[in-house]
């Protein structure tokens, strides 16, 4: 399965994103398609974030996972991770290194009901709050839908290093069918398109990056206050 179930709580999931909108407030980067990261290492976070990934490797069997010195490299880093209203993230695969399979597990902490579409290779993703999903990224292409809601989408992804045996055990994709082939068809012209407008072809964390604007902040921190105040409510 792709949905690996629920791995936070309730007030473990609000409790990060307030964690987040304070701490990190000034330091995300913004990325092409109104997209917001922040990479962090291990001591750099919320202590639930070294939780919740120690919790997602007990879970799938990887205790005794030990990540490479290539881990040094952001693209391979635990990246916090923010689709704006408008925003989106366009189709593409991540970069694995030598014989290892690049894989995210990514949890979701905020999404609207009217949450975007997000896809591996072809097959529409269920993703819920408070669950985390298994991508393959460095395997299949992978996009999220444009963000037509006024929520931000904010999601904590957790970054490893697999052999092709470990990630057979664990998950296997949904059968291609003719939807999913065209799906797949139509997302790599989307990248080809993609990649014209911005003239380049690397991936959009290595080029384009600059400070998150005051104003795209300043909605982040104003979703933050509603969320606990709807939650202040919710256990009232």
């Amino acid at each position: 399965m792709i949905d690996r179930g629920v791995i936070l709580s309730e007030e473990e999931r609000i409790d990060i994103l307030n964690w987040i909108c304070d701490n990190y407030y000034r330091e995300f980067t913004e990325l092409n398609g109104k997209r917001l990261h922040y990479f962090y290492k291990g001591y750099d976070g919320h202590p639930l974030f070294e939780r919740l990934r120690h919790r997602i490797m007990k879970r799938e069997g990887l205790e005794g996972y030990s990540a490479p010195d290539v881990f040094d490299d952001d693209t391979f880093m635990d990246i916090i991770a923010c689709i704006l209203p408008g925003g989106e993230l366009h189709p593409h695969k991540d970069t694995n290194h030598h014989n290892l399979i690049h894989v995210r597990y990514n949890v979701i902490l905020l999404q609207s009901d009217e949450s975007p579409k997000t896809y591996y290779g072809g097959h529409p993703v269920n993703v819920k709050q408070g669950h985390y999903t298994l991508c393959r990224s460095g395997l299949d292409y992978h996009w999220i839908e444009r963000n037509t809601s006024m929520i931000p989408r904010i999601s904590i992804s957790f970054g490893f290093l697999l052999s092709l045996d470990q990630l057979d055990e664990r998950i296997q994709m949904p059968p291609e069918t003719a939807e999913s082939r065209a799906l797949l068809t139509q997302a790599k012209e989307n990248l080809k398109k993609f990649q014209m407008e911005n003239r380049f072809v690397t991936p959009d964390y290595i080029l384009g990056n600059r400070p998150a604007s005051e104003n795209k902040l300043k909605q982040i921190n104003e979703y933050r206050m509603r969320l606990a105040k709807d939650s202040n409510l919710r256990s009232s």
